[in-house]
């Protein structure tokens, strides 16, 4: 093969485009299919955030004919909190709301992202003047998933793939 015969650099020219080509393509196919995972994974979280919607009801007081979920005024009296979280036989609460079993929020975590084994768990439930979460990291094949879920509903907050 000469070096200056045109047909065999054409030759060459060519060869390098199409490899330059099936790249691109293949990044291409990999971000398609990580869009379409995440559609999928977020039509889970909207399920799973009707279903916790639709199971939430609001007592009423059939005397007033008003919500009592909501805790007693306390006027302004200053009140000391000694402990965020409290322990009860039934499980933990928050500001006087029992929080979902951290068990139960990874099973649902976990039919989130399609399956999977949890690698990481944080509760995030000690502090008052944020809402308490469960944060899971999952790997399923070769991905992991970061999924934040409100620790009193078990509603999907947050999930990125890494």
């Amino acid at each position: 093969m000469n070096n200056n015969d045109p047909k065999s650099n054409k030759m060459i020219i060519g060869i390098i485009i199409g490899i330059a080509v099936a790249l691109v393509a293949l990044f291409v196919i990999n971000k398609f299919t990580n869009f379409m995972e995440e559609r999928q994974i977020q039509g889970r979280i909207q399920k799973n955030n009707i279903a916790i919607y639709n199971q939430e009801t609001t007592q009423v007081d059939e005397n007033l004919g008003e919500p009592t979920d909501l805790p007693p005024y306390q006027g302004d009296a200053q009140t000391e909190q000694t402990s965020d979280v409290q322990q009860t036989q039934q499980g933990n609460t928050w500001n006087g709301k029992t929080l979902i079993d951290i068990e139960e929020a990874k099973k649902i975590a976990i039919e989130t992202v399609g399956g999977g084994d949890v690698i990481f768990q944080e509760e995030d439930i000690y502090d008052l003047d944020d809402n308490p979460t469960y944060d899971f990291k999952i790997k399923n094949g070769n991905k992991i998933y970061e999924v934040e879920m409100d620790a009193l509903t078990g509603s999907v907050i947050d999930f990125d793939i890494d």
